[in-house]
C-alpha cells in the first residue's frame, strides 16, 4: 500500500496517524513455520469478545436492574422484540464458548512454549483475560434473576464467606448485605457492564499489543523457507476468517434452535432447589466435598489460590529457550496433571447429579428436555424448583416411575389414572413422546 494508492479519506488519516504504515507493518507480519489452523484461537476469542460486547448492549437497552423487574424485561425482550430471543441465545452460547476457546488458547500457549521470552507479558496478560472472563461468566449469570441464576450466586458468593478473617465482611460487601436482594443484583450489574467491560479492553489492548511487539512465536518445528512466506496476510487471515464464520454459524444454529430464556423469578424460600454453580466453577463446588468443615476454605481459597499463583508464574518457573515440549517434560507433566485434575473434577460435580449427568451425556436426554419446554409442561410440573404446582413435582420422578410407565403417562394419562387432569398427548409422535420420558426418567 502506497501513498499514491490511499484514497482522499486515507490521505486525510495518514497525516494525522500512522494508519497505512500500521496495516502495512500488521499484514505483512511473517509467521515463524507459516501460517496454521492452530493459530486460530486468539482471533476467535477476539470475536466472541465483540459478539459479547454488541449483544451485551442489545440486552442492556431493555433490561431493567432490579429483582421485581429483571426476568420481566428479558421475558419482554424474548417475546416481545424483533430477534430478541436470538440477541438473547447468541450472548448465551458465545459466553459458554468463548470460556471453552480461552481454555483451549491457553492451553495450546502453554503446550507451544509461547511465554518465554520474550513474551512473559503476552501470557501475563493473557491470564488475567481469563480470570476477566471466568467474572464476565459469574455475574452475568444472576442477572436475570432467575430461579437457576439466583442460587448458583447463593452457592459461588458463599464461597466467599469460607475466607479467614475476612470471610463474612467479603461476602456481605459483594452481596451488598447478608443475603442476596437489590444491592447484590446492582453490584453484579455494575460490575458486568462497566468495571469487567474497561478491564478487559484494558487488558485486551495491552495483550495485543505485547503480541505485536515480541512478534508470534510460532511453532517449535523448524520450517522450510515456504512456510515462511505464508505470513498473516492473506493466508493466517484467510484461516481465521474461515474458523470464526462456521463458529459463528455454529453459535446462530443454537441459538435459534436450542436455547430457552430463563422463566421462573428467583423465590429465596423454594428449598426445593438444588444449588449448583455454572460448568466452569463446577471444579470448585467439588472441590470443596474433599475439605469438610474448618477445612472449607482450604479448598475455596488456597487451592485456587495457588492455582492463579502457578498460572501467573510459568514464564519464571520455565525461563530455558527450549520450546519442544519432549524437552520440558516436567512442565508439560505438571500442566496436563493440574488440567487433568480440573477436568476430573468437574466431571465428578456432574456425575454426582444424575440428571445433569444423563443431560450432558444423552443427546436423547437434552432433546426431551427441549420438547418439554416447548410444550409448556412447566406451566404446571416443577422440576428443581422451577415450575408451576398445579401439577406434581417432577424433580425426582425418575426415581419412581419406570421408562414405560412415563411413556404411557405421557401419551394417555388416562390409561393409567382416570382421575388426571393432564390431557392426551396427542399432538407428539411416537419419537417425541419417548424423549420426553426419557428426560423425565433421568430425572433422580
Amino acid at each position: 500500500m502506497t501513498p499514491e494508492h490511499d484514497g482522499h479519506l486515507g490521505a486525510w488519516l495518514n497525516a494525522r496517524l500512522p494508519v497505512r504504515q500500521f496495516l502495512v507493518s500488521f499484514l505483512a507480519e511473517r509467521i515463524p513455520g507459516g501460517a496454521r489452523w492452530a493459530y486460530v484461537f486468539g482471533s476467535i476469542c477476539l470475536a466472541l469478545l465483540a459478539v459479547q460486547f454488541v449483544t451485551g448492549a442489545a440486552i442492556a437497552l431493555f433490561y431493567v436492574p432490579a429483582p421485581n423487574a429483571a426476568l420481566a424485561s428479558i421475558s419482554y425482550l424474548s417475546s416481545q422484540v424483533a430477534f430478541g430471543r436470538l440477541v438473547l441465545g447468541i450472548h448465551h452460547w458465545s459466553a459458554n464458548i468463548f470460556v471453552g476457546v480461552i481454555l483451549v488458547h491457553v492451553a495450546q500457549t502453554f503446550l507451544y512454549g509461547a511465554y518465554k521470552r520474550p513474551r512473559e507479558l503476552v501470557w501475563l496478560s493473557g491470564v488475567m483475560l481469563l480470570l476477566l472472563i471466568q467474572g464476565f461468566h459469574f455475574t452475568g449469570f444472576v442477572l436475570p434473576w432467575d430461579q437457576k441464576g439466583y442460587w448458583a450466586t447463593e452457592v459461588g458468593t458463599s464461597i466467599m464467606q469460607t475466607a479467614p478473617l475476612v470471610g463474612d465482611l467479603l461476602m456481605r460487601v459483594v452481596r451488598g448485605g447478608a443475603d442476596l436482594g437489590a444491592l447484590t443484583l446492582s453490584h453484579f450489574y455494575a460490575v458486568h457492564v462497566l468495571v469487567l467491560p474497561a478491564a478487559v479492553v484494558l487488558f485486551a489492548g495491552f495483550h495485543l499489543v505485547s503480541m505485536r511487539w515480541a512478534g508470534p512465536a510460532g511453532t517449535w518445528r523448524k520450517s522450510s523457507a515456504a512456510a515462511e512466506e505464508k505470513g498473516f496476510f492473506p493466508h493466517q487471515v484467510f484461516k481465521d476468517a474461515v474458523a470464526v464464520m462456521l463458529l459463528l454459524l455454529l453459535i446462530v444454529g443454537l441459538a435459534a434452535f436450542d436455547y430457552a430464556p430463563p422463566a421462573y423469578v428467583a423465590d429465596p424460600t423454594d428449598t426445593s432447589v438444588v444449588p449448583r454453580p455454572e460448568w466452569n466453577f463446577l471444579f470448585l463446588f467439588q472441590l470443596q466435598h474433599y475439605f469438610p468443615g474448618s477445612l472449607e476454605w482450604v479448598g475455596t481459597m488456597v487451592v485456587p489460590g495457588m492455582l492463579v499463583g502457578i498460572l501467573l508464574a510459568v514464564p519464571f518457573l520455565d525461563r530455558g529457550s527450549e520450546r519442544h515440549p519432549r524437552r520440558r517434560l516436567g512442565m508439560i507433566i505438571g500442566g496436563a496433571a493440574i488440567g487433568l485434575t480440573v477436568a476430573a473434577l468437574t466431571v465428578l460435580a456432574v456425575a454426582s447429579d444424575p440428571a445433569a449427568w444423563a443431560y450432558a451425556t444423552r443427546p436423547v436426554v437434552r432433546t426431551g428436555a427441549r420438547l418439554y419446554a416447548d410444550n409448556a409442561c412447566a406451566s404446571c410440573h416443577r422440576v428443581r424448583g422451577e415450575g408451576g404446582l398445579s401439577g406434581p413435582d417432577l424433580s425426582f420422578i425418575g426415581q419412581k416411575r419406570d421408562l414405560d410407565w412415563l411413556r404411557t403417562y405421557v401419551r394417555d394419562p388416562d390409561s393409567l389414572n382416570p382421575s388426571a387432569v393432564m390431557p392426551p398427548q396427542k399432538g407428539l409422535s411416537d419419537r417425541e413422546i419417548r424423549a420426553i420420558a426419557t428426560y423425565l426418567h433421568s430425572l433422580r
